[in-house]
């Protein structure tokens, strides 16, 4: 896992409560039309659910550890240990920048379907959940990892040729 430091900074010291951009989240979907709302959290992840267009969606964040921010690297001095209490304040300042990038990335999405950008489908389609429970995303994921180890990937139009192998994978 990255070191905190190295995260980006996006809201970095946001001083917005958690229950305010959940708030916030459902406001929006309300705004744009949802149907249902909901959202819950355990010790690393939350996520929210919502019914938009007759479509289910569940969007999960990831929670930063909170061991993460345990240590800071304090230069000449190495790595220096901080108190229970500035590694909880620490690690919820990350977790406040987490939800308001959210409800951010949720209302610019809600916008441009709005805006006739895009659909829903377009922008939550990862997150669409499935008869069987899971996320397209959830899905799709371990496909796309075996379309990768084989180095295919399928023909753009039915019928014209055959599969082609995928150009060599950029380093992350």
């Amino acid at each position: 896992m990255p070191n905190p430091s190295s995260r980006p900074k996006y809201a970095k010291s946001s001083s917005v409560d958690v229950s305010e951009s959940k708030n916030e989240i459902e406001k929006n979907l309300l705004r744009y039309g949802a149907t249902q709302f909901v959202y819950g959290w355990e010790t690393d992840r939350a996520q929210v659910g919502f019914e938009i267009d007759g479509r289910q969606v569940r969007i999960l964040l990831l929670l930063p550890p909170r061991e993460e921010f345990a240590t800071v690297n304090a230069g000449a001095r190495g790595v220096v240990r901080r108190s229970e209490a500035e590694t909880d304040s620490v690690w919820q300042q990350a977790v406040r920048s987490r939800w308001r990038a959210l409800s951010f990335i949720v209302k610019a999405k809600l916008v441009a379907v709005e805006a006739g950008i895009t659909t829903i489908e377009r922008e939550f389609l990862s997150d669409l959940v499935l008869p069987t429970g899971q996320t397209v995303g959830e899905w799709l994921a371990p496909q796309l990892d075996d379309i990768y180890e084989k180095h295919e990937y399928p023909m753009l139009m039915a019928g014209l040729g055959e599969a082609k192998p995928l150009p060599p994978r950029r380093p992350k």
